[in-house]
């Protein structure tokens, strides 16, 4: 049986220690994860995230700098001196066009530079979702993992909804392709909580706390985009130093 567990905050991740041949999809759909996928998808050659700024400045400072840009945000809002911010809209293949991309946010870096390690390390958004979906099945299939975690970035080290309804649509969609899975507590919950909020779900999340910060910075068109489901084909995967689009192994 293969097991599913899902986080529906950093902490309770990092506490545990998890095997590391376990399939790991990172979550952030407000906003990192759905620009990490849309930055790939638009031709960038790599996303590297990093835990802070600090870093991103050390990495920086180590690339030709006619291939690199630095993007991110704190508590939204575009850092000082950095050439994207977070928005999926500025990412566009003009700007990010066979370009190393060093991502440094306030929720989703963080996870996804912890989730390198991971011998599958995937982001997982409502705009790439029967793509993860796809790929997650496909090294399922090749009896390459045996436990799938669904890491959500949430907001400032808290519980975030619109990260736990993608987790509960992603394990509902796994869940019903076959007996071989066994859903953990938390699992069960974000399934639930998706099916009651399925029918009206962009008016939900733009009443949680997280998408009305940002629709107050003017961002509501992230979240309308961010809860698009499959504008993109593309799977960010982890090289171990950064995220690339995905390509099957031998034996997948």
């Amino acid at each position: 049986m293969i097991k599913i567990l899902t986080f529906f905050s950093p902490s309770s991740f990092f506490q545990l220690n998890l095997p590391h041949d376990a399939i790991f999809v990172g979550v952030d759909i407000l906003r990192a994860g759905t620009t990490l996928c849309t930055a790939l998808a638009n031709k960038a050659k790599e996303v590297v995230p990093v835990v802070s700024s600090e870093v991103a400045l050390r990495l920086y400072n180590r690339f030709d700098r006619d291939n690199v840009l630095l993007c991110g945000e704190r508590n939204g809002q575009k850092i000082e001196g950095y050439a994207l911010g977070n928005s999926p809209l500025e990412f566009t293949s003009e700007k990010v066009n066979n370009k190393t991309l060093i991502l440094d946010t306030t929720n989703g870096s963080k996870i996804f530079a912890n989730g390198l390690d991971f011998r599958y390390a995937l982001v997982g958004a409502f705009i790439n979702f029967t793509s993860i979906f796809n790929v997650i099945s496909k090294i399922i299939s090749s009896k390459n993992a045996n436990m799938i975690l669904l890491v959500c970035a949430g907001d400032k080290g808290g519980f975030s909804f619109e990260d736990a309804l993608f987790c509960g649509s992603l394990a509902k969609k796994i869940a019903e392709s076959s007996n071989k899975f066994v859903l953990d507590d938390a699992t069960r919950a974000s399934i639930d909580l998706f099916e009651l909020h399925k029918p009206n779900l962009c008016e939900f999340v733009k009443s949680t706390s997280h998408a009305k910060n940002l629709i107050a910075l003017g961002y509501e068109e992230d979240i309308n985009y961010a809860l698009t489901t499959d504008l993109f084909a593309v799977v960010p995967i982890s090289n171990g130093v950064s995220y690339i689009s995905y390509r099957p192994k031998d034996g997948e």
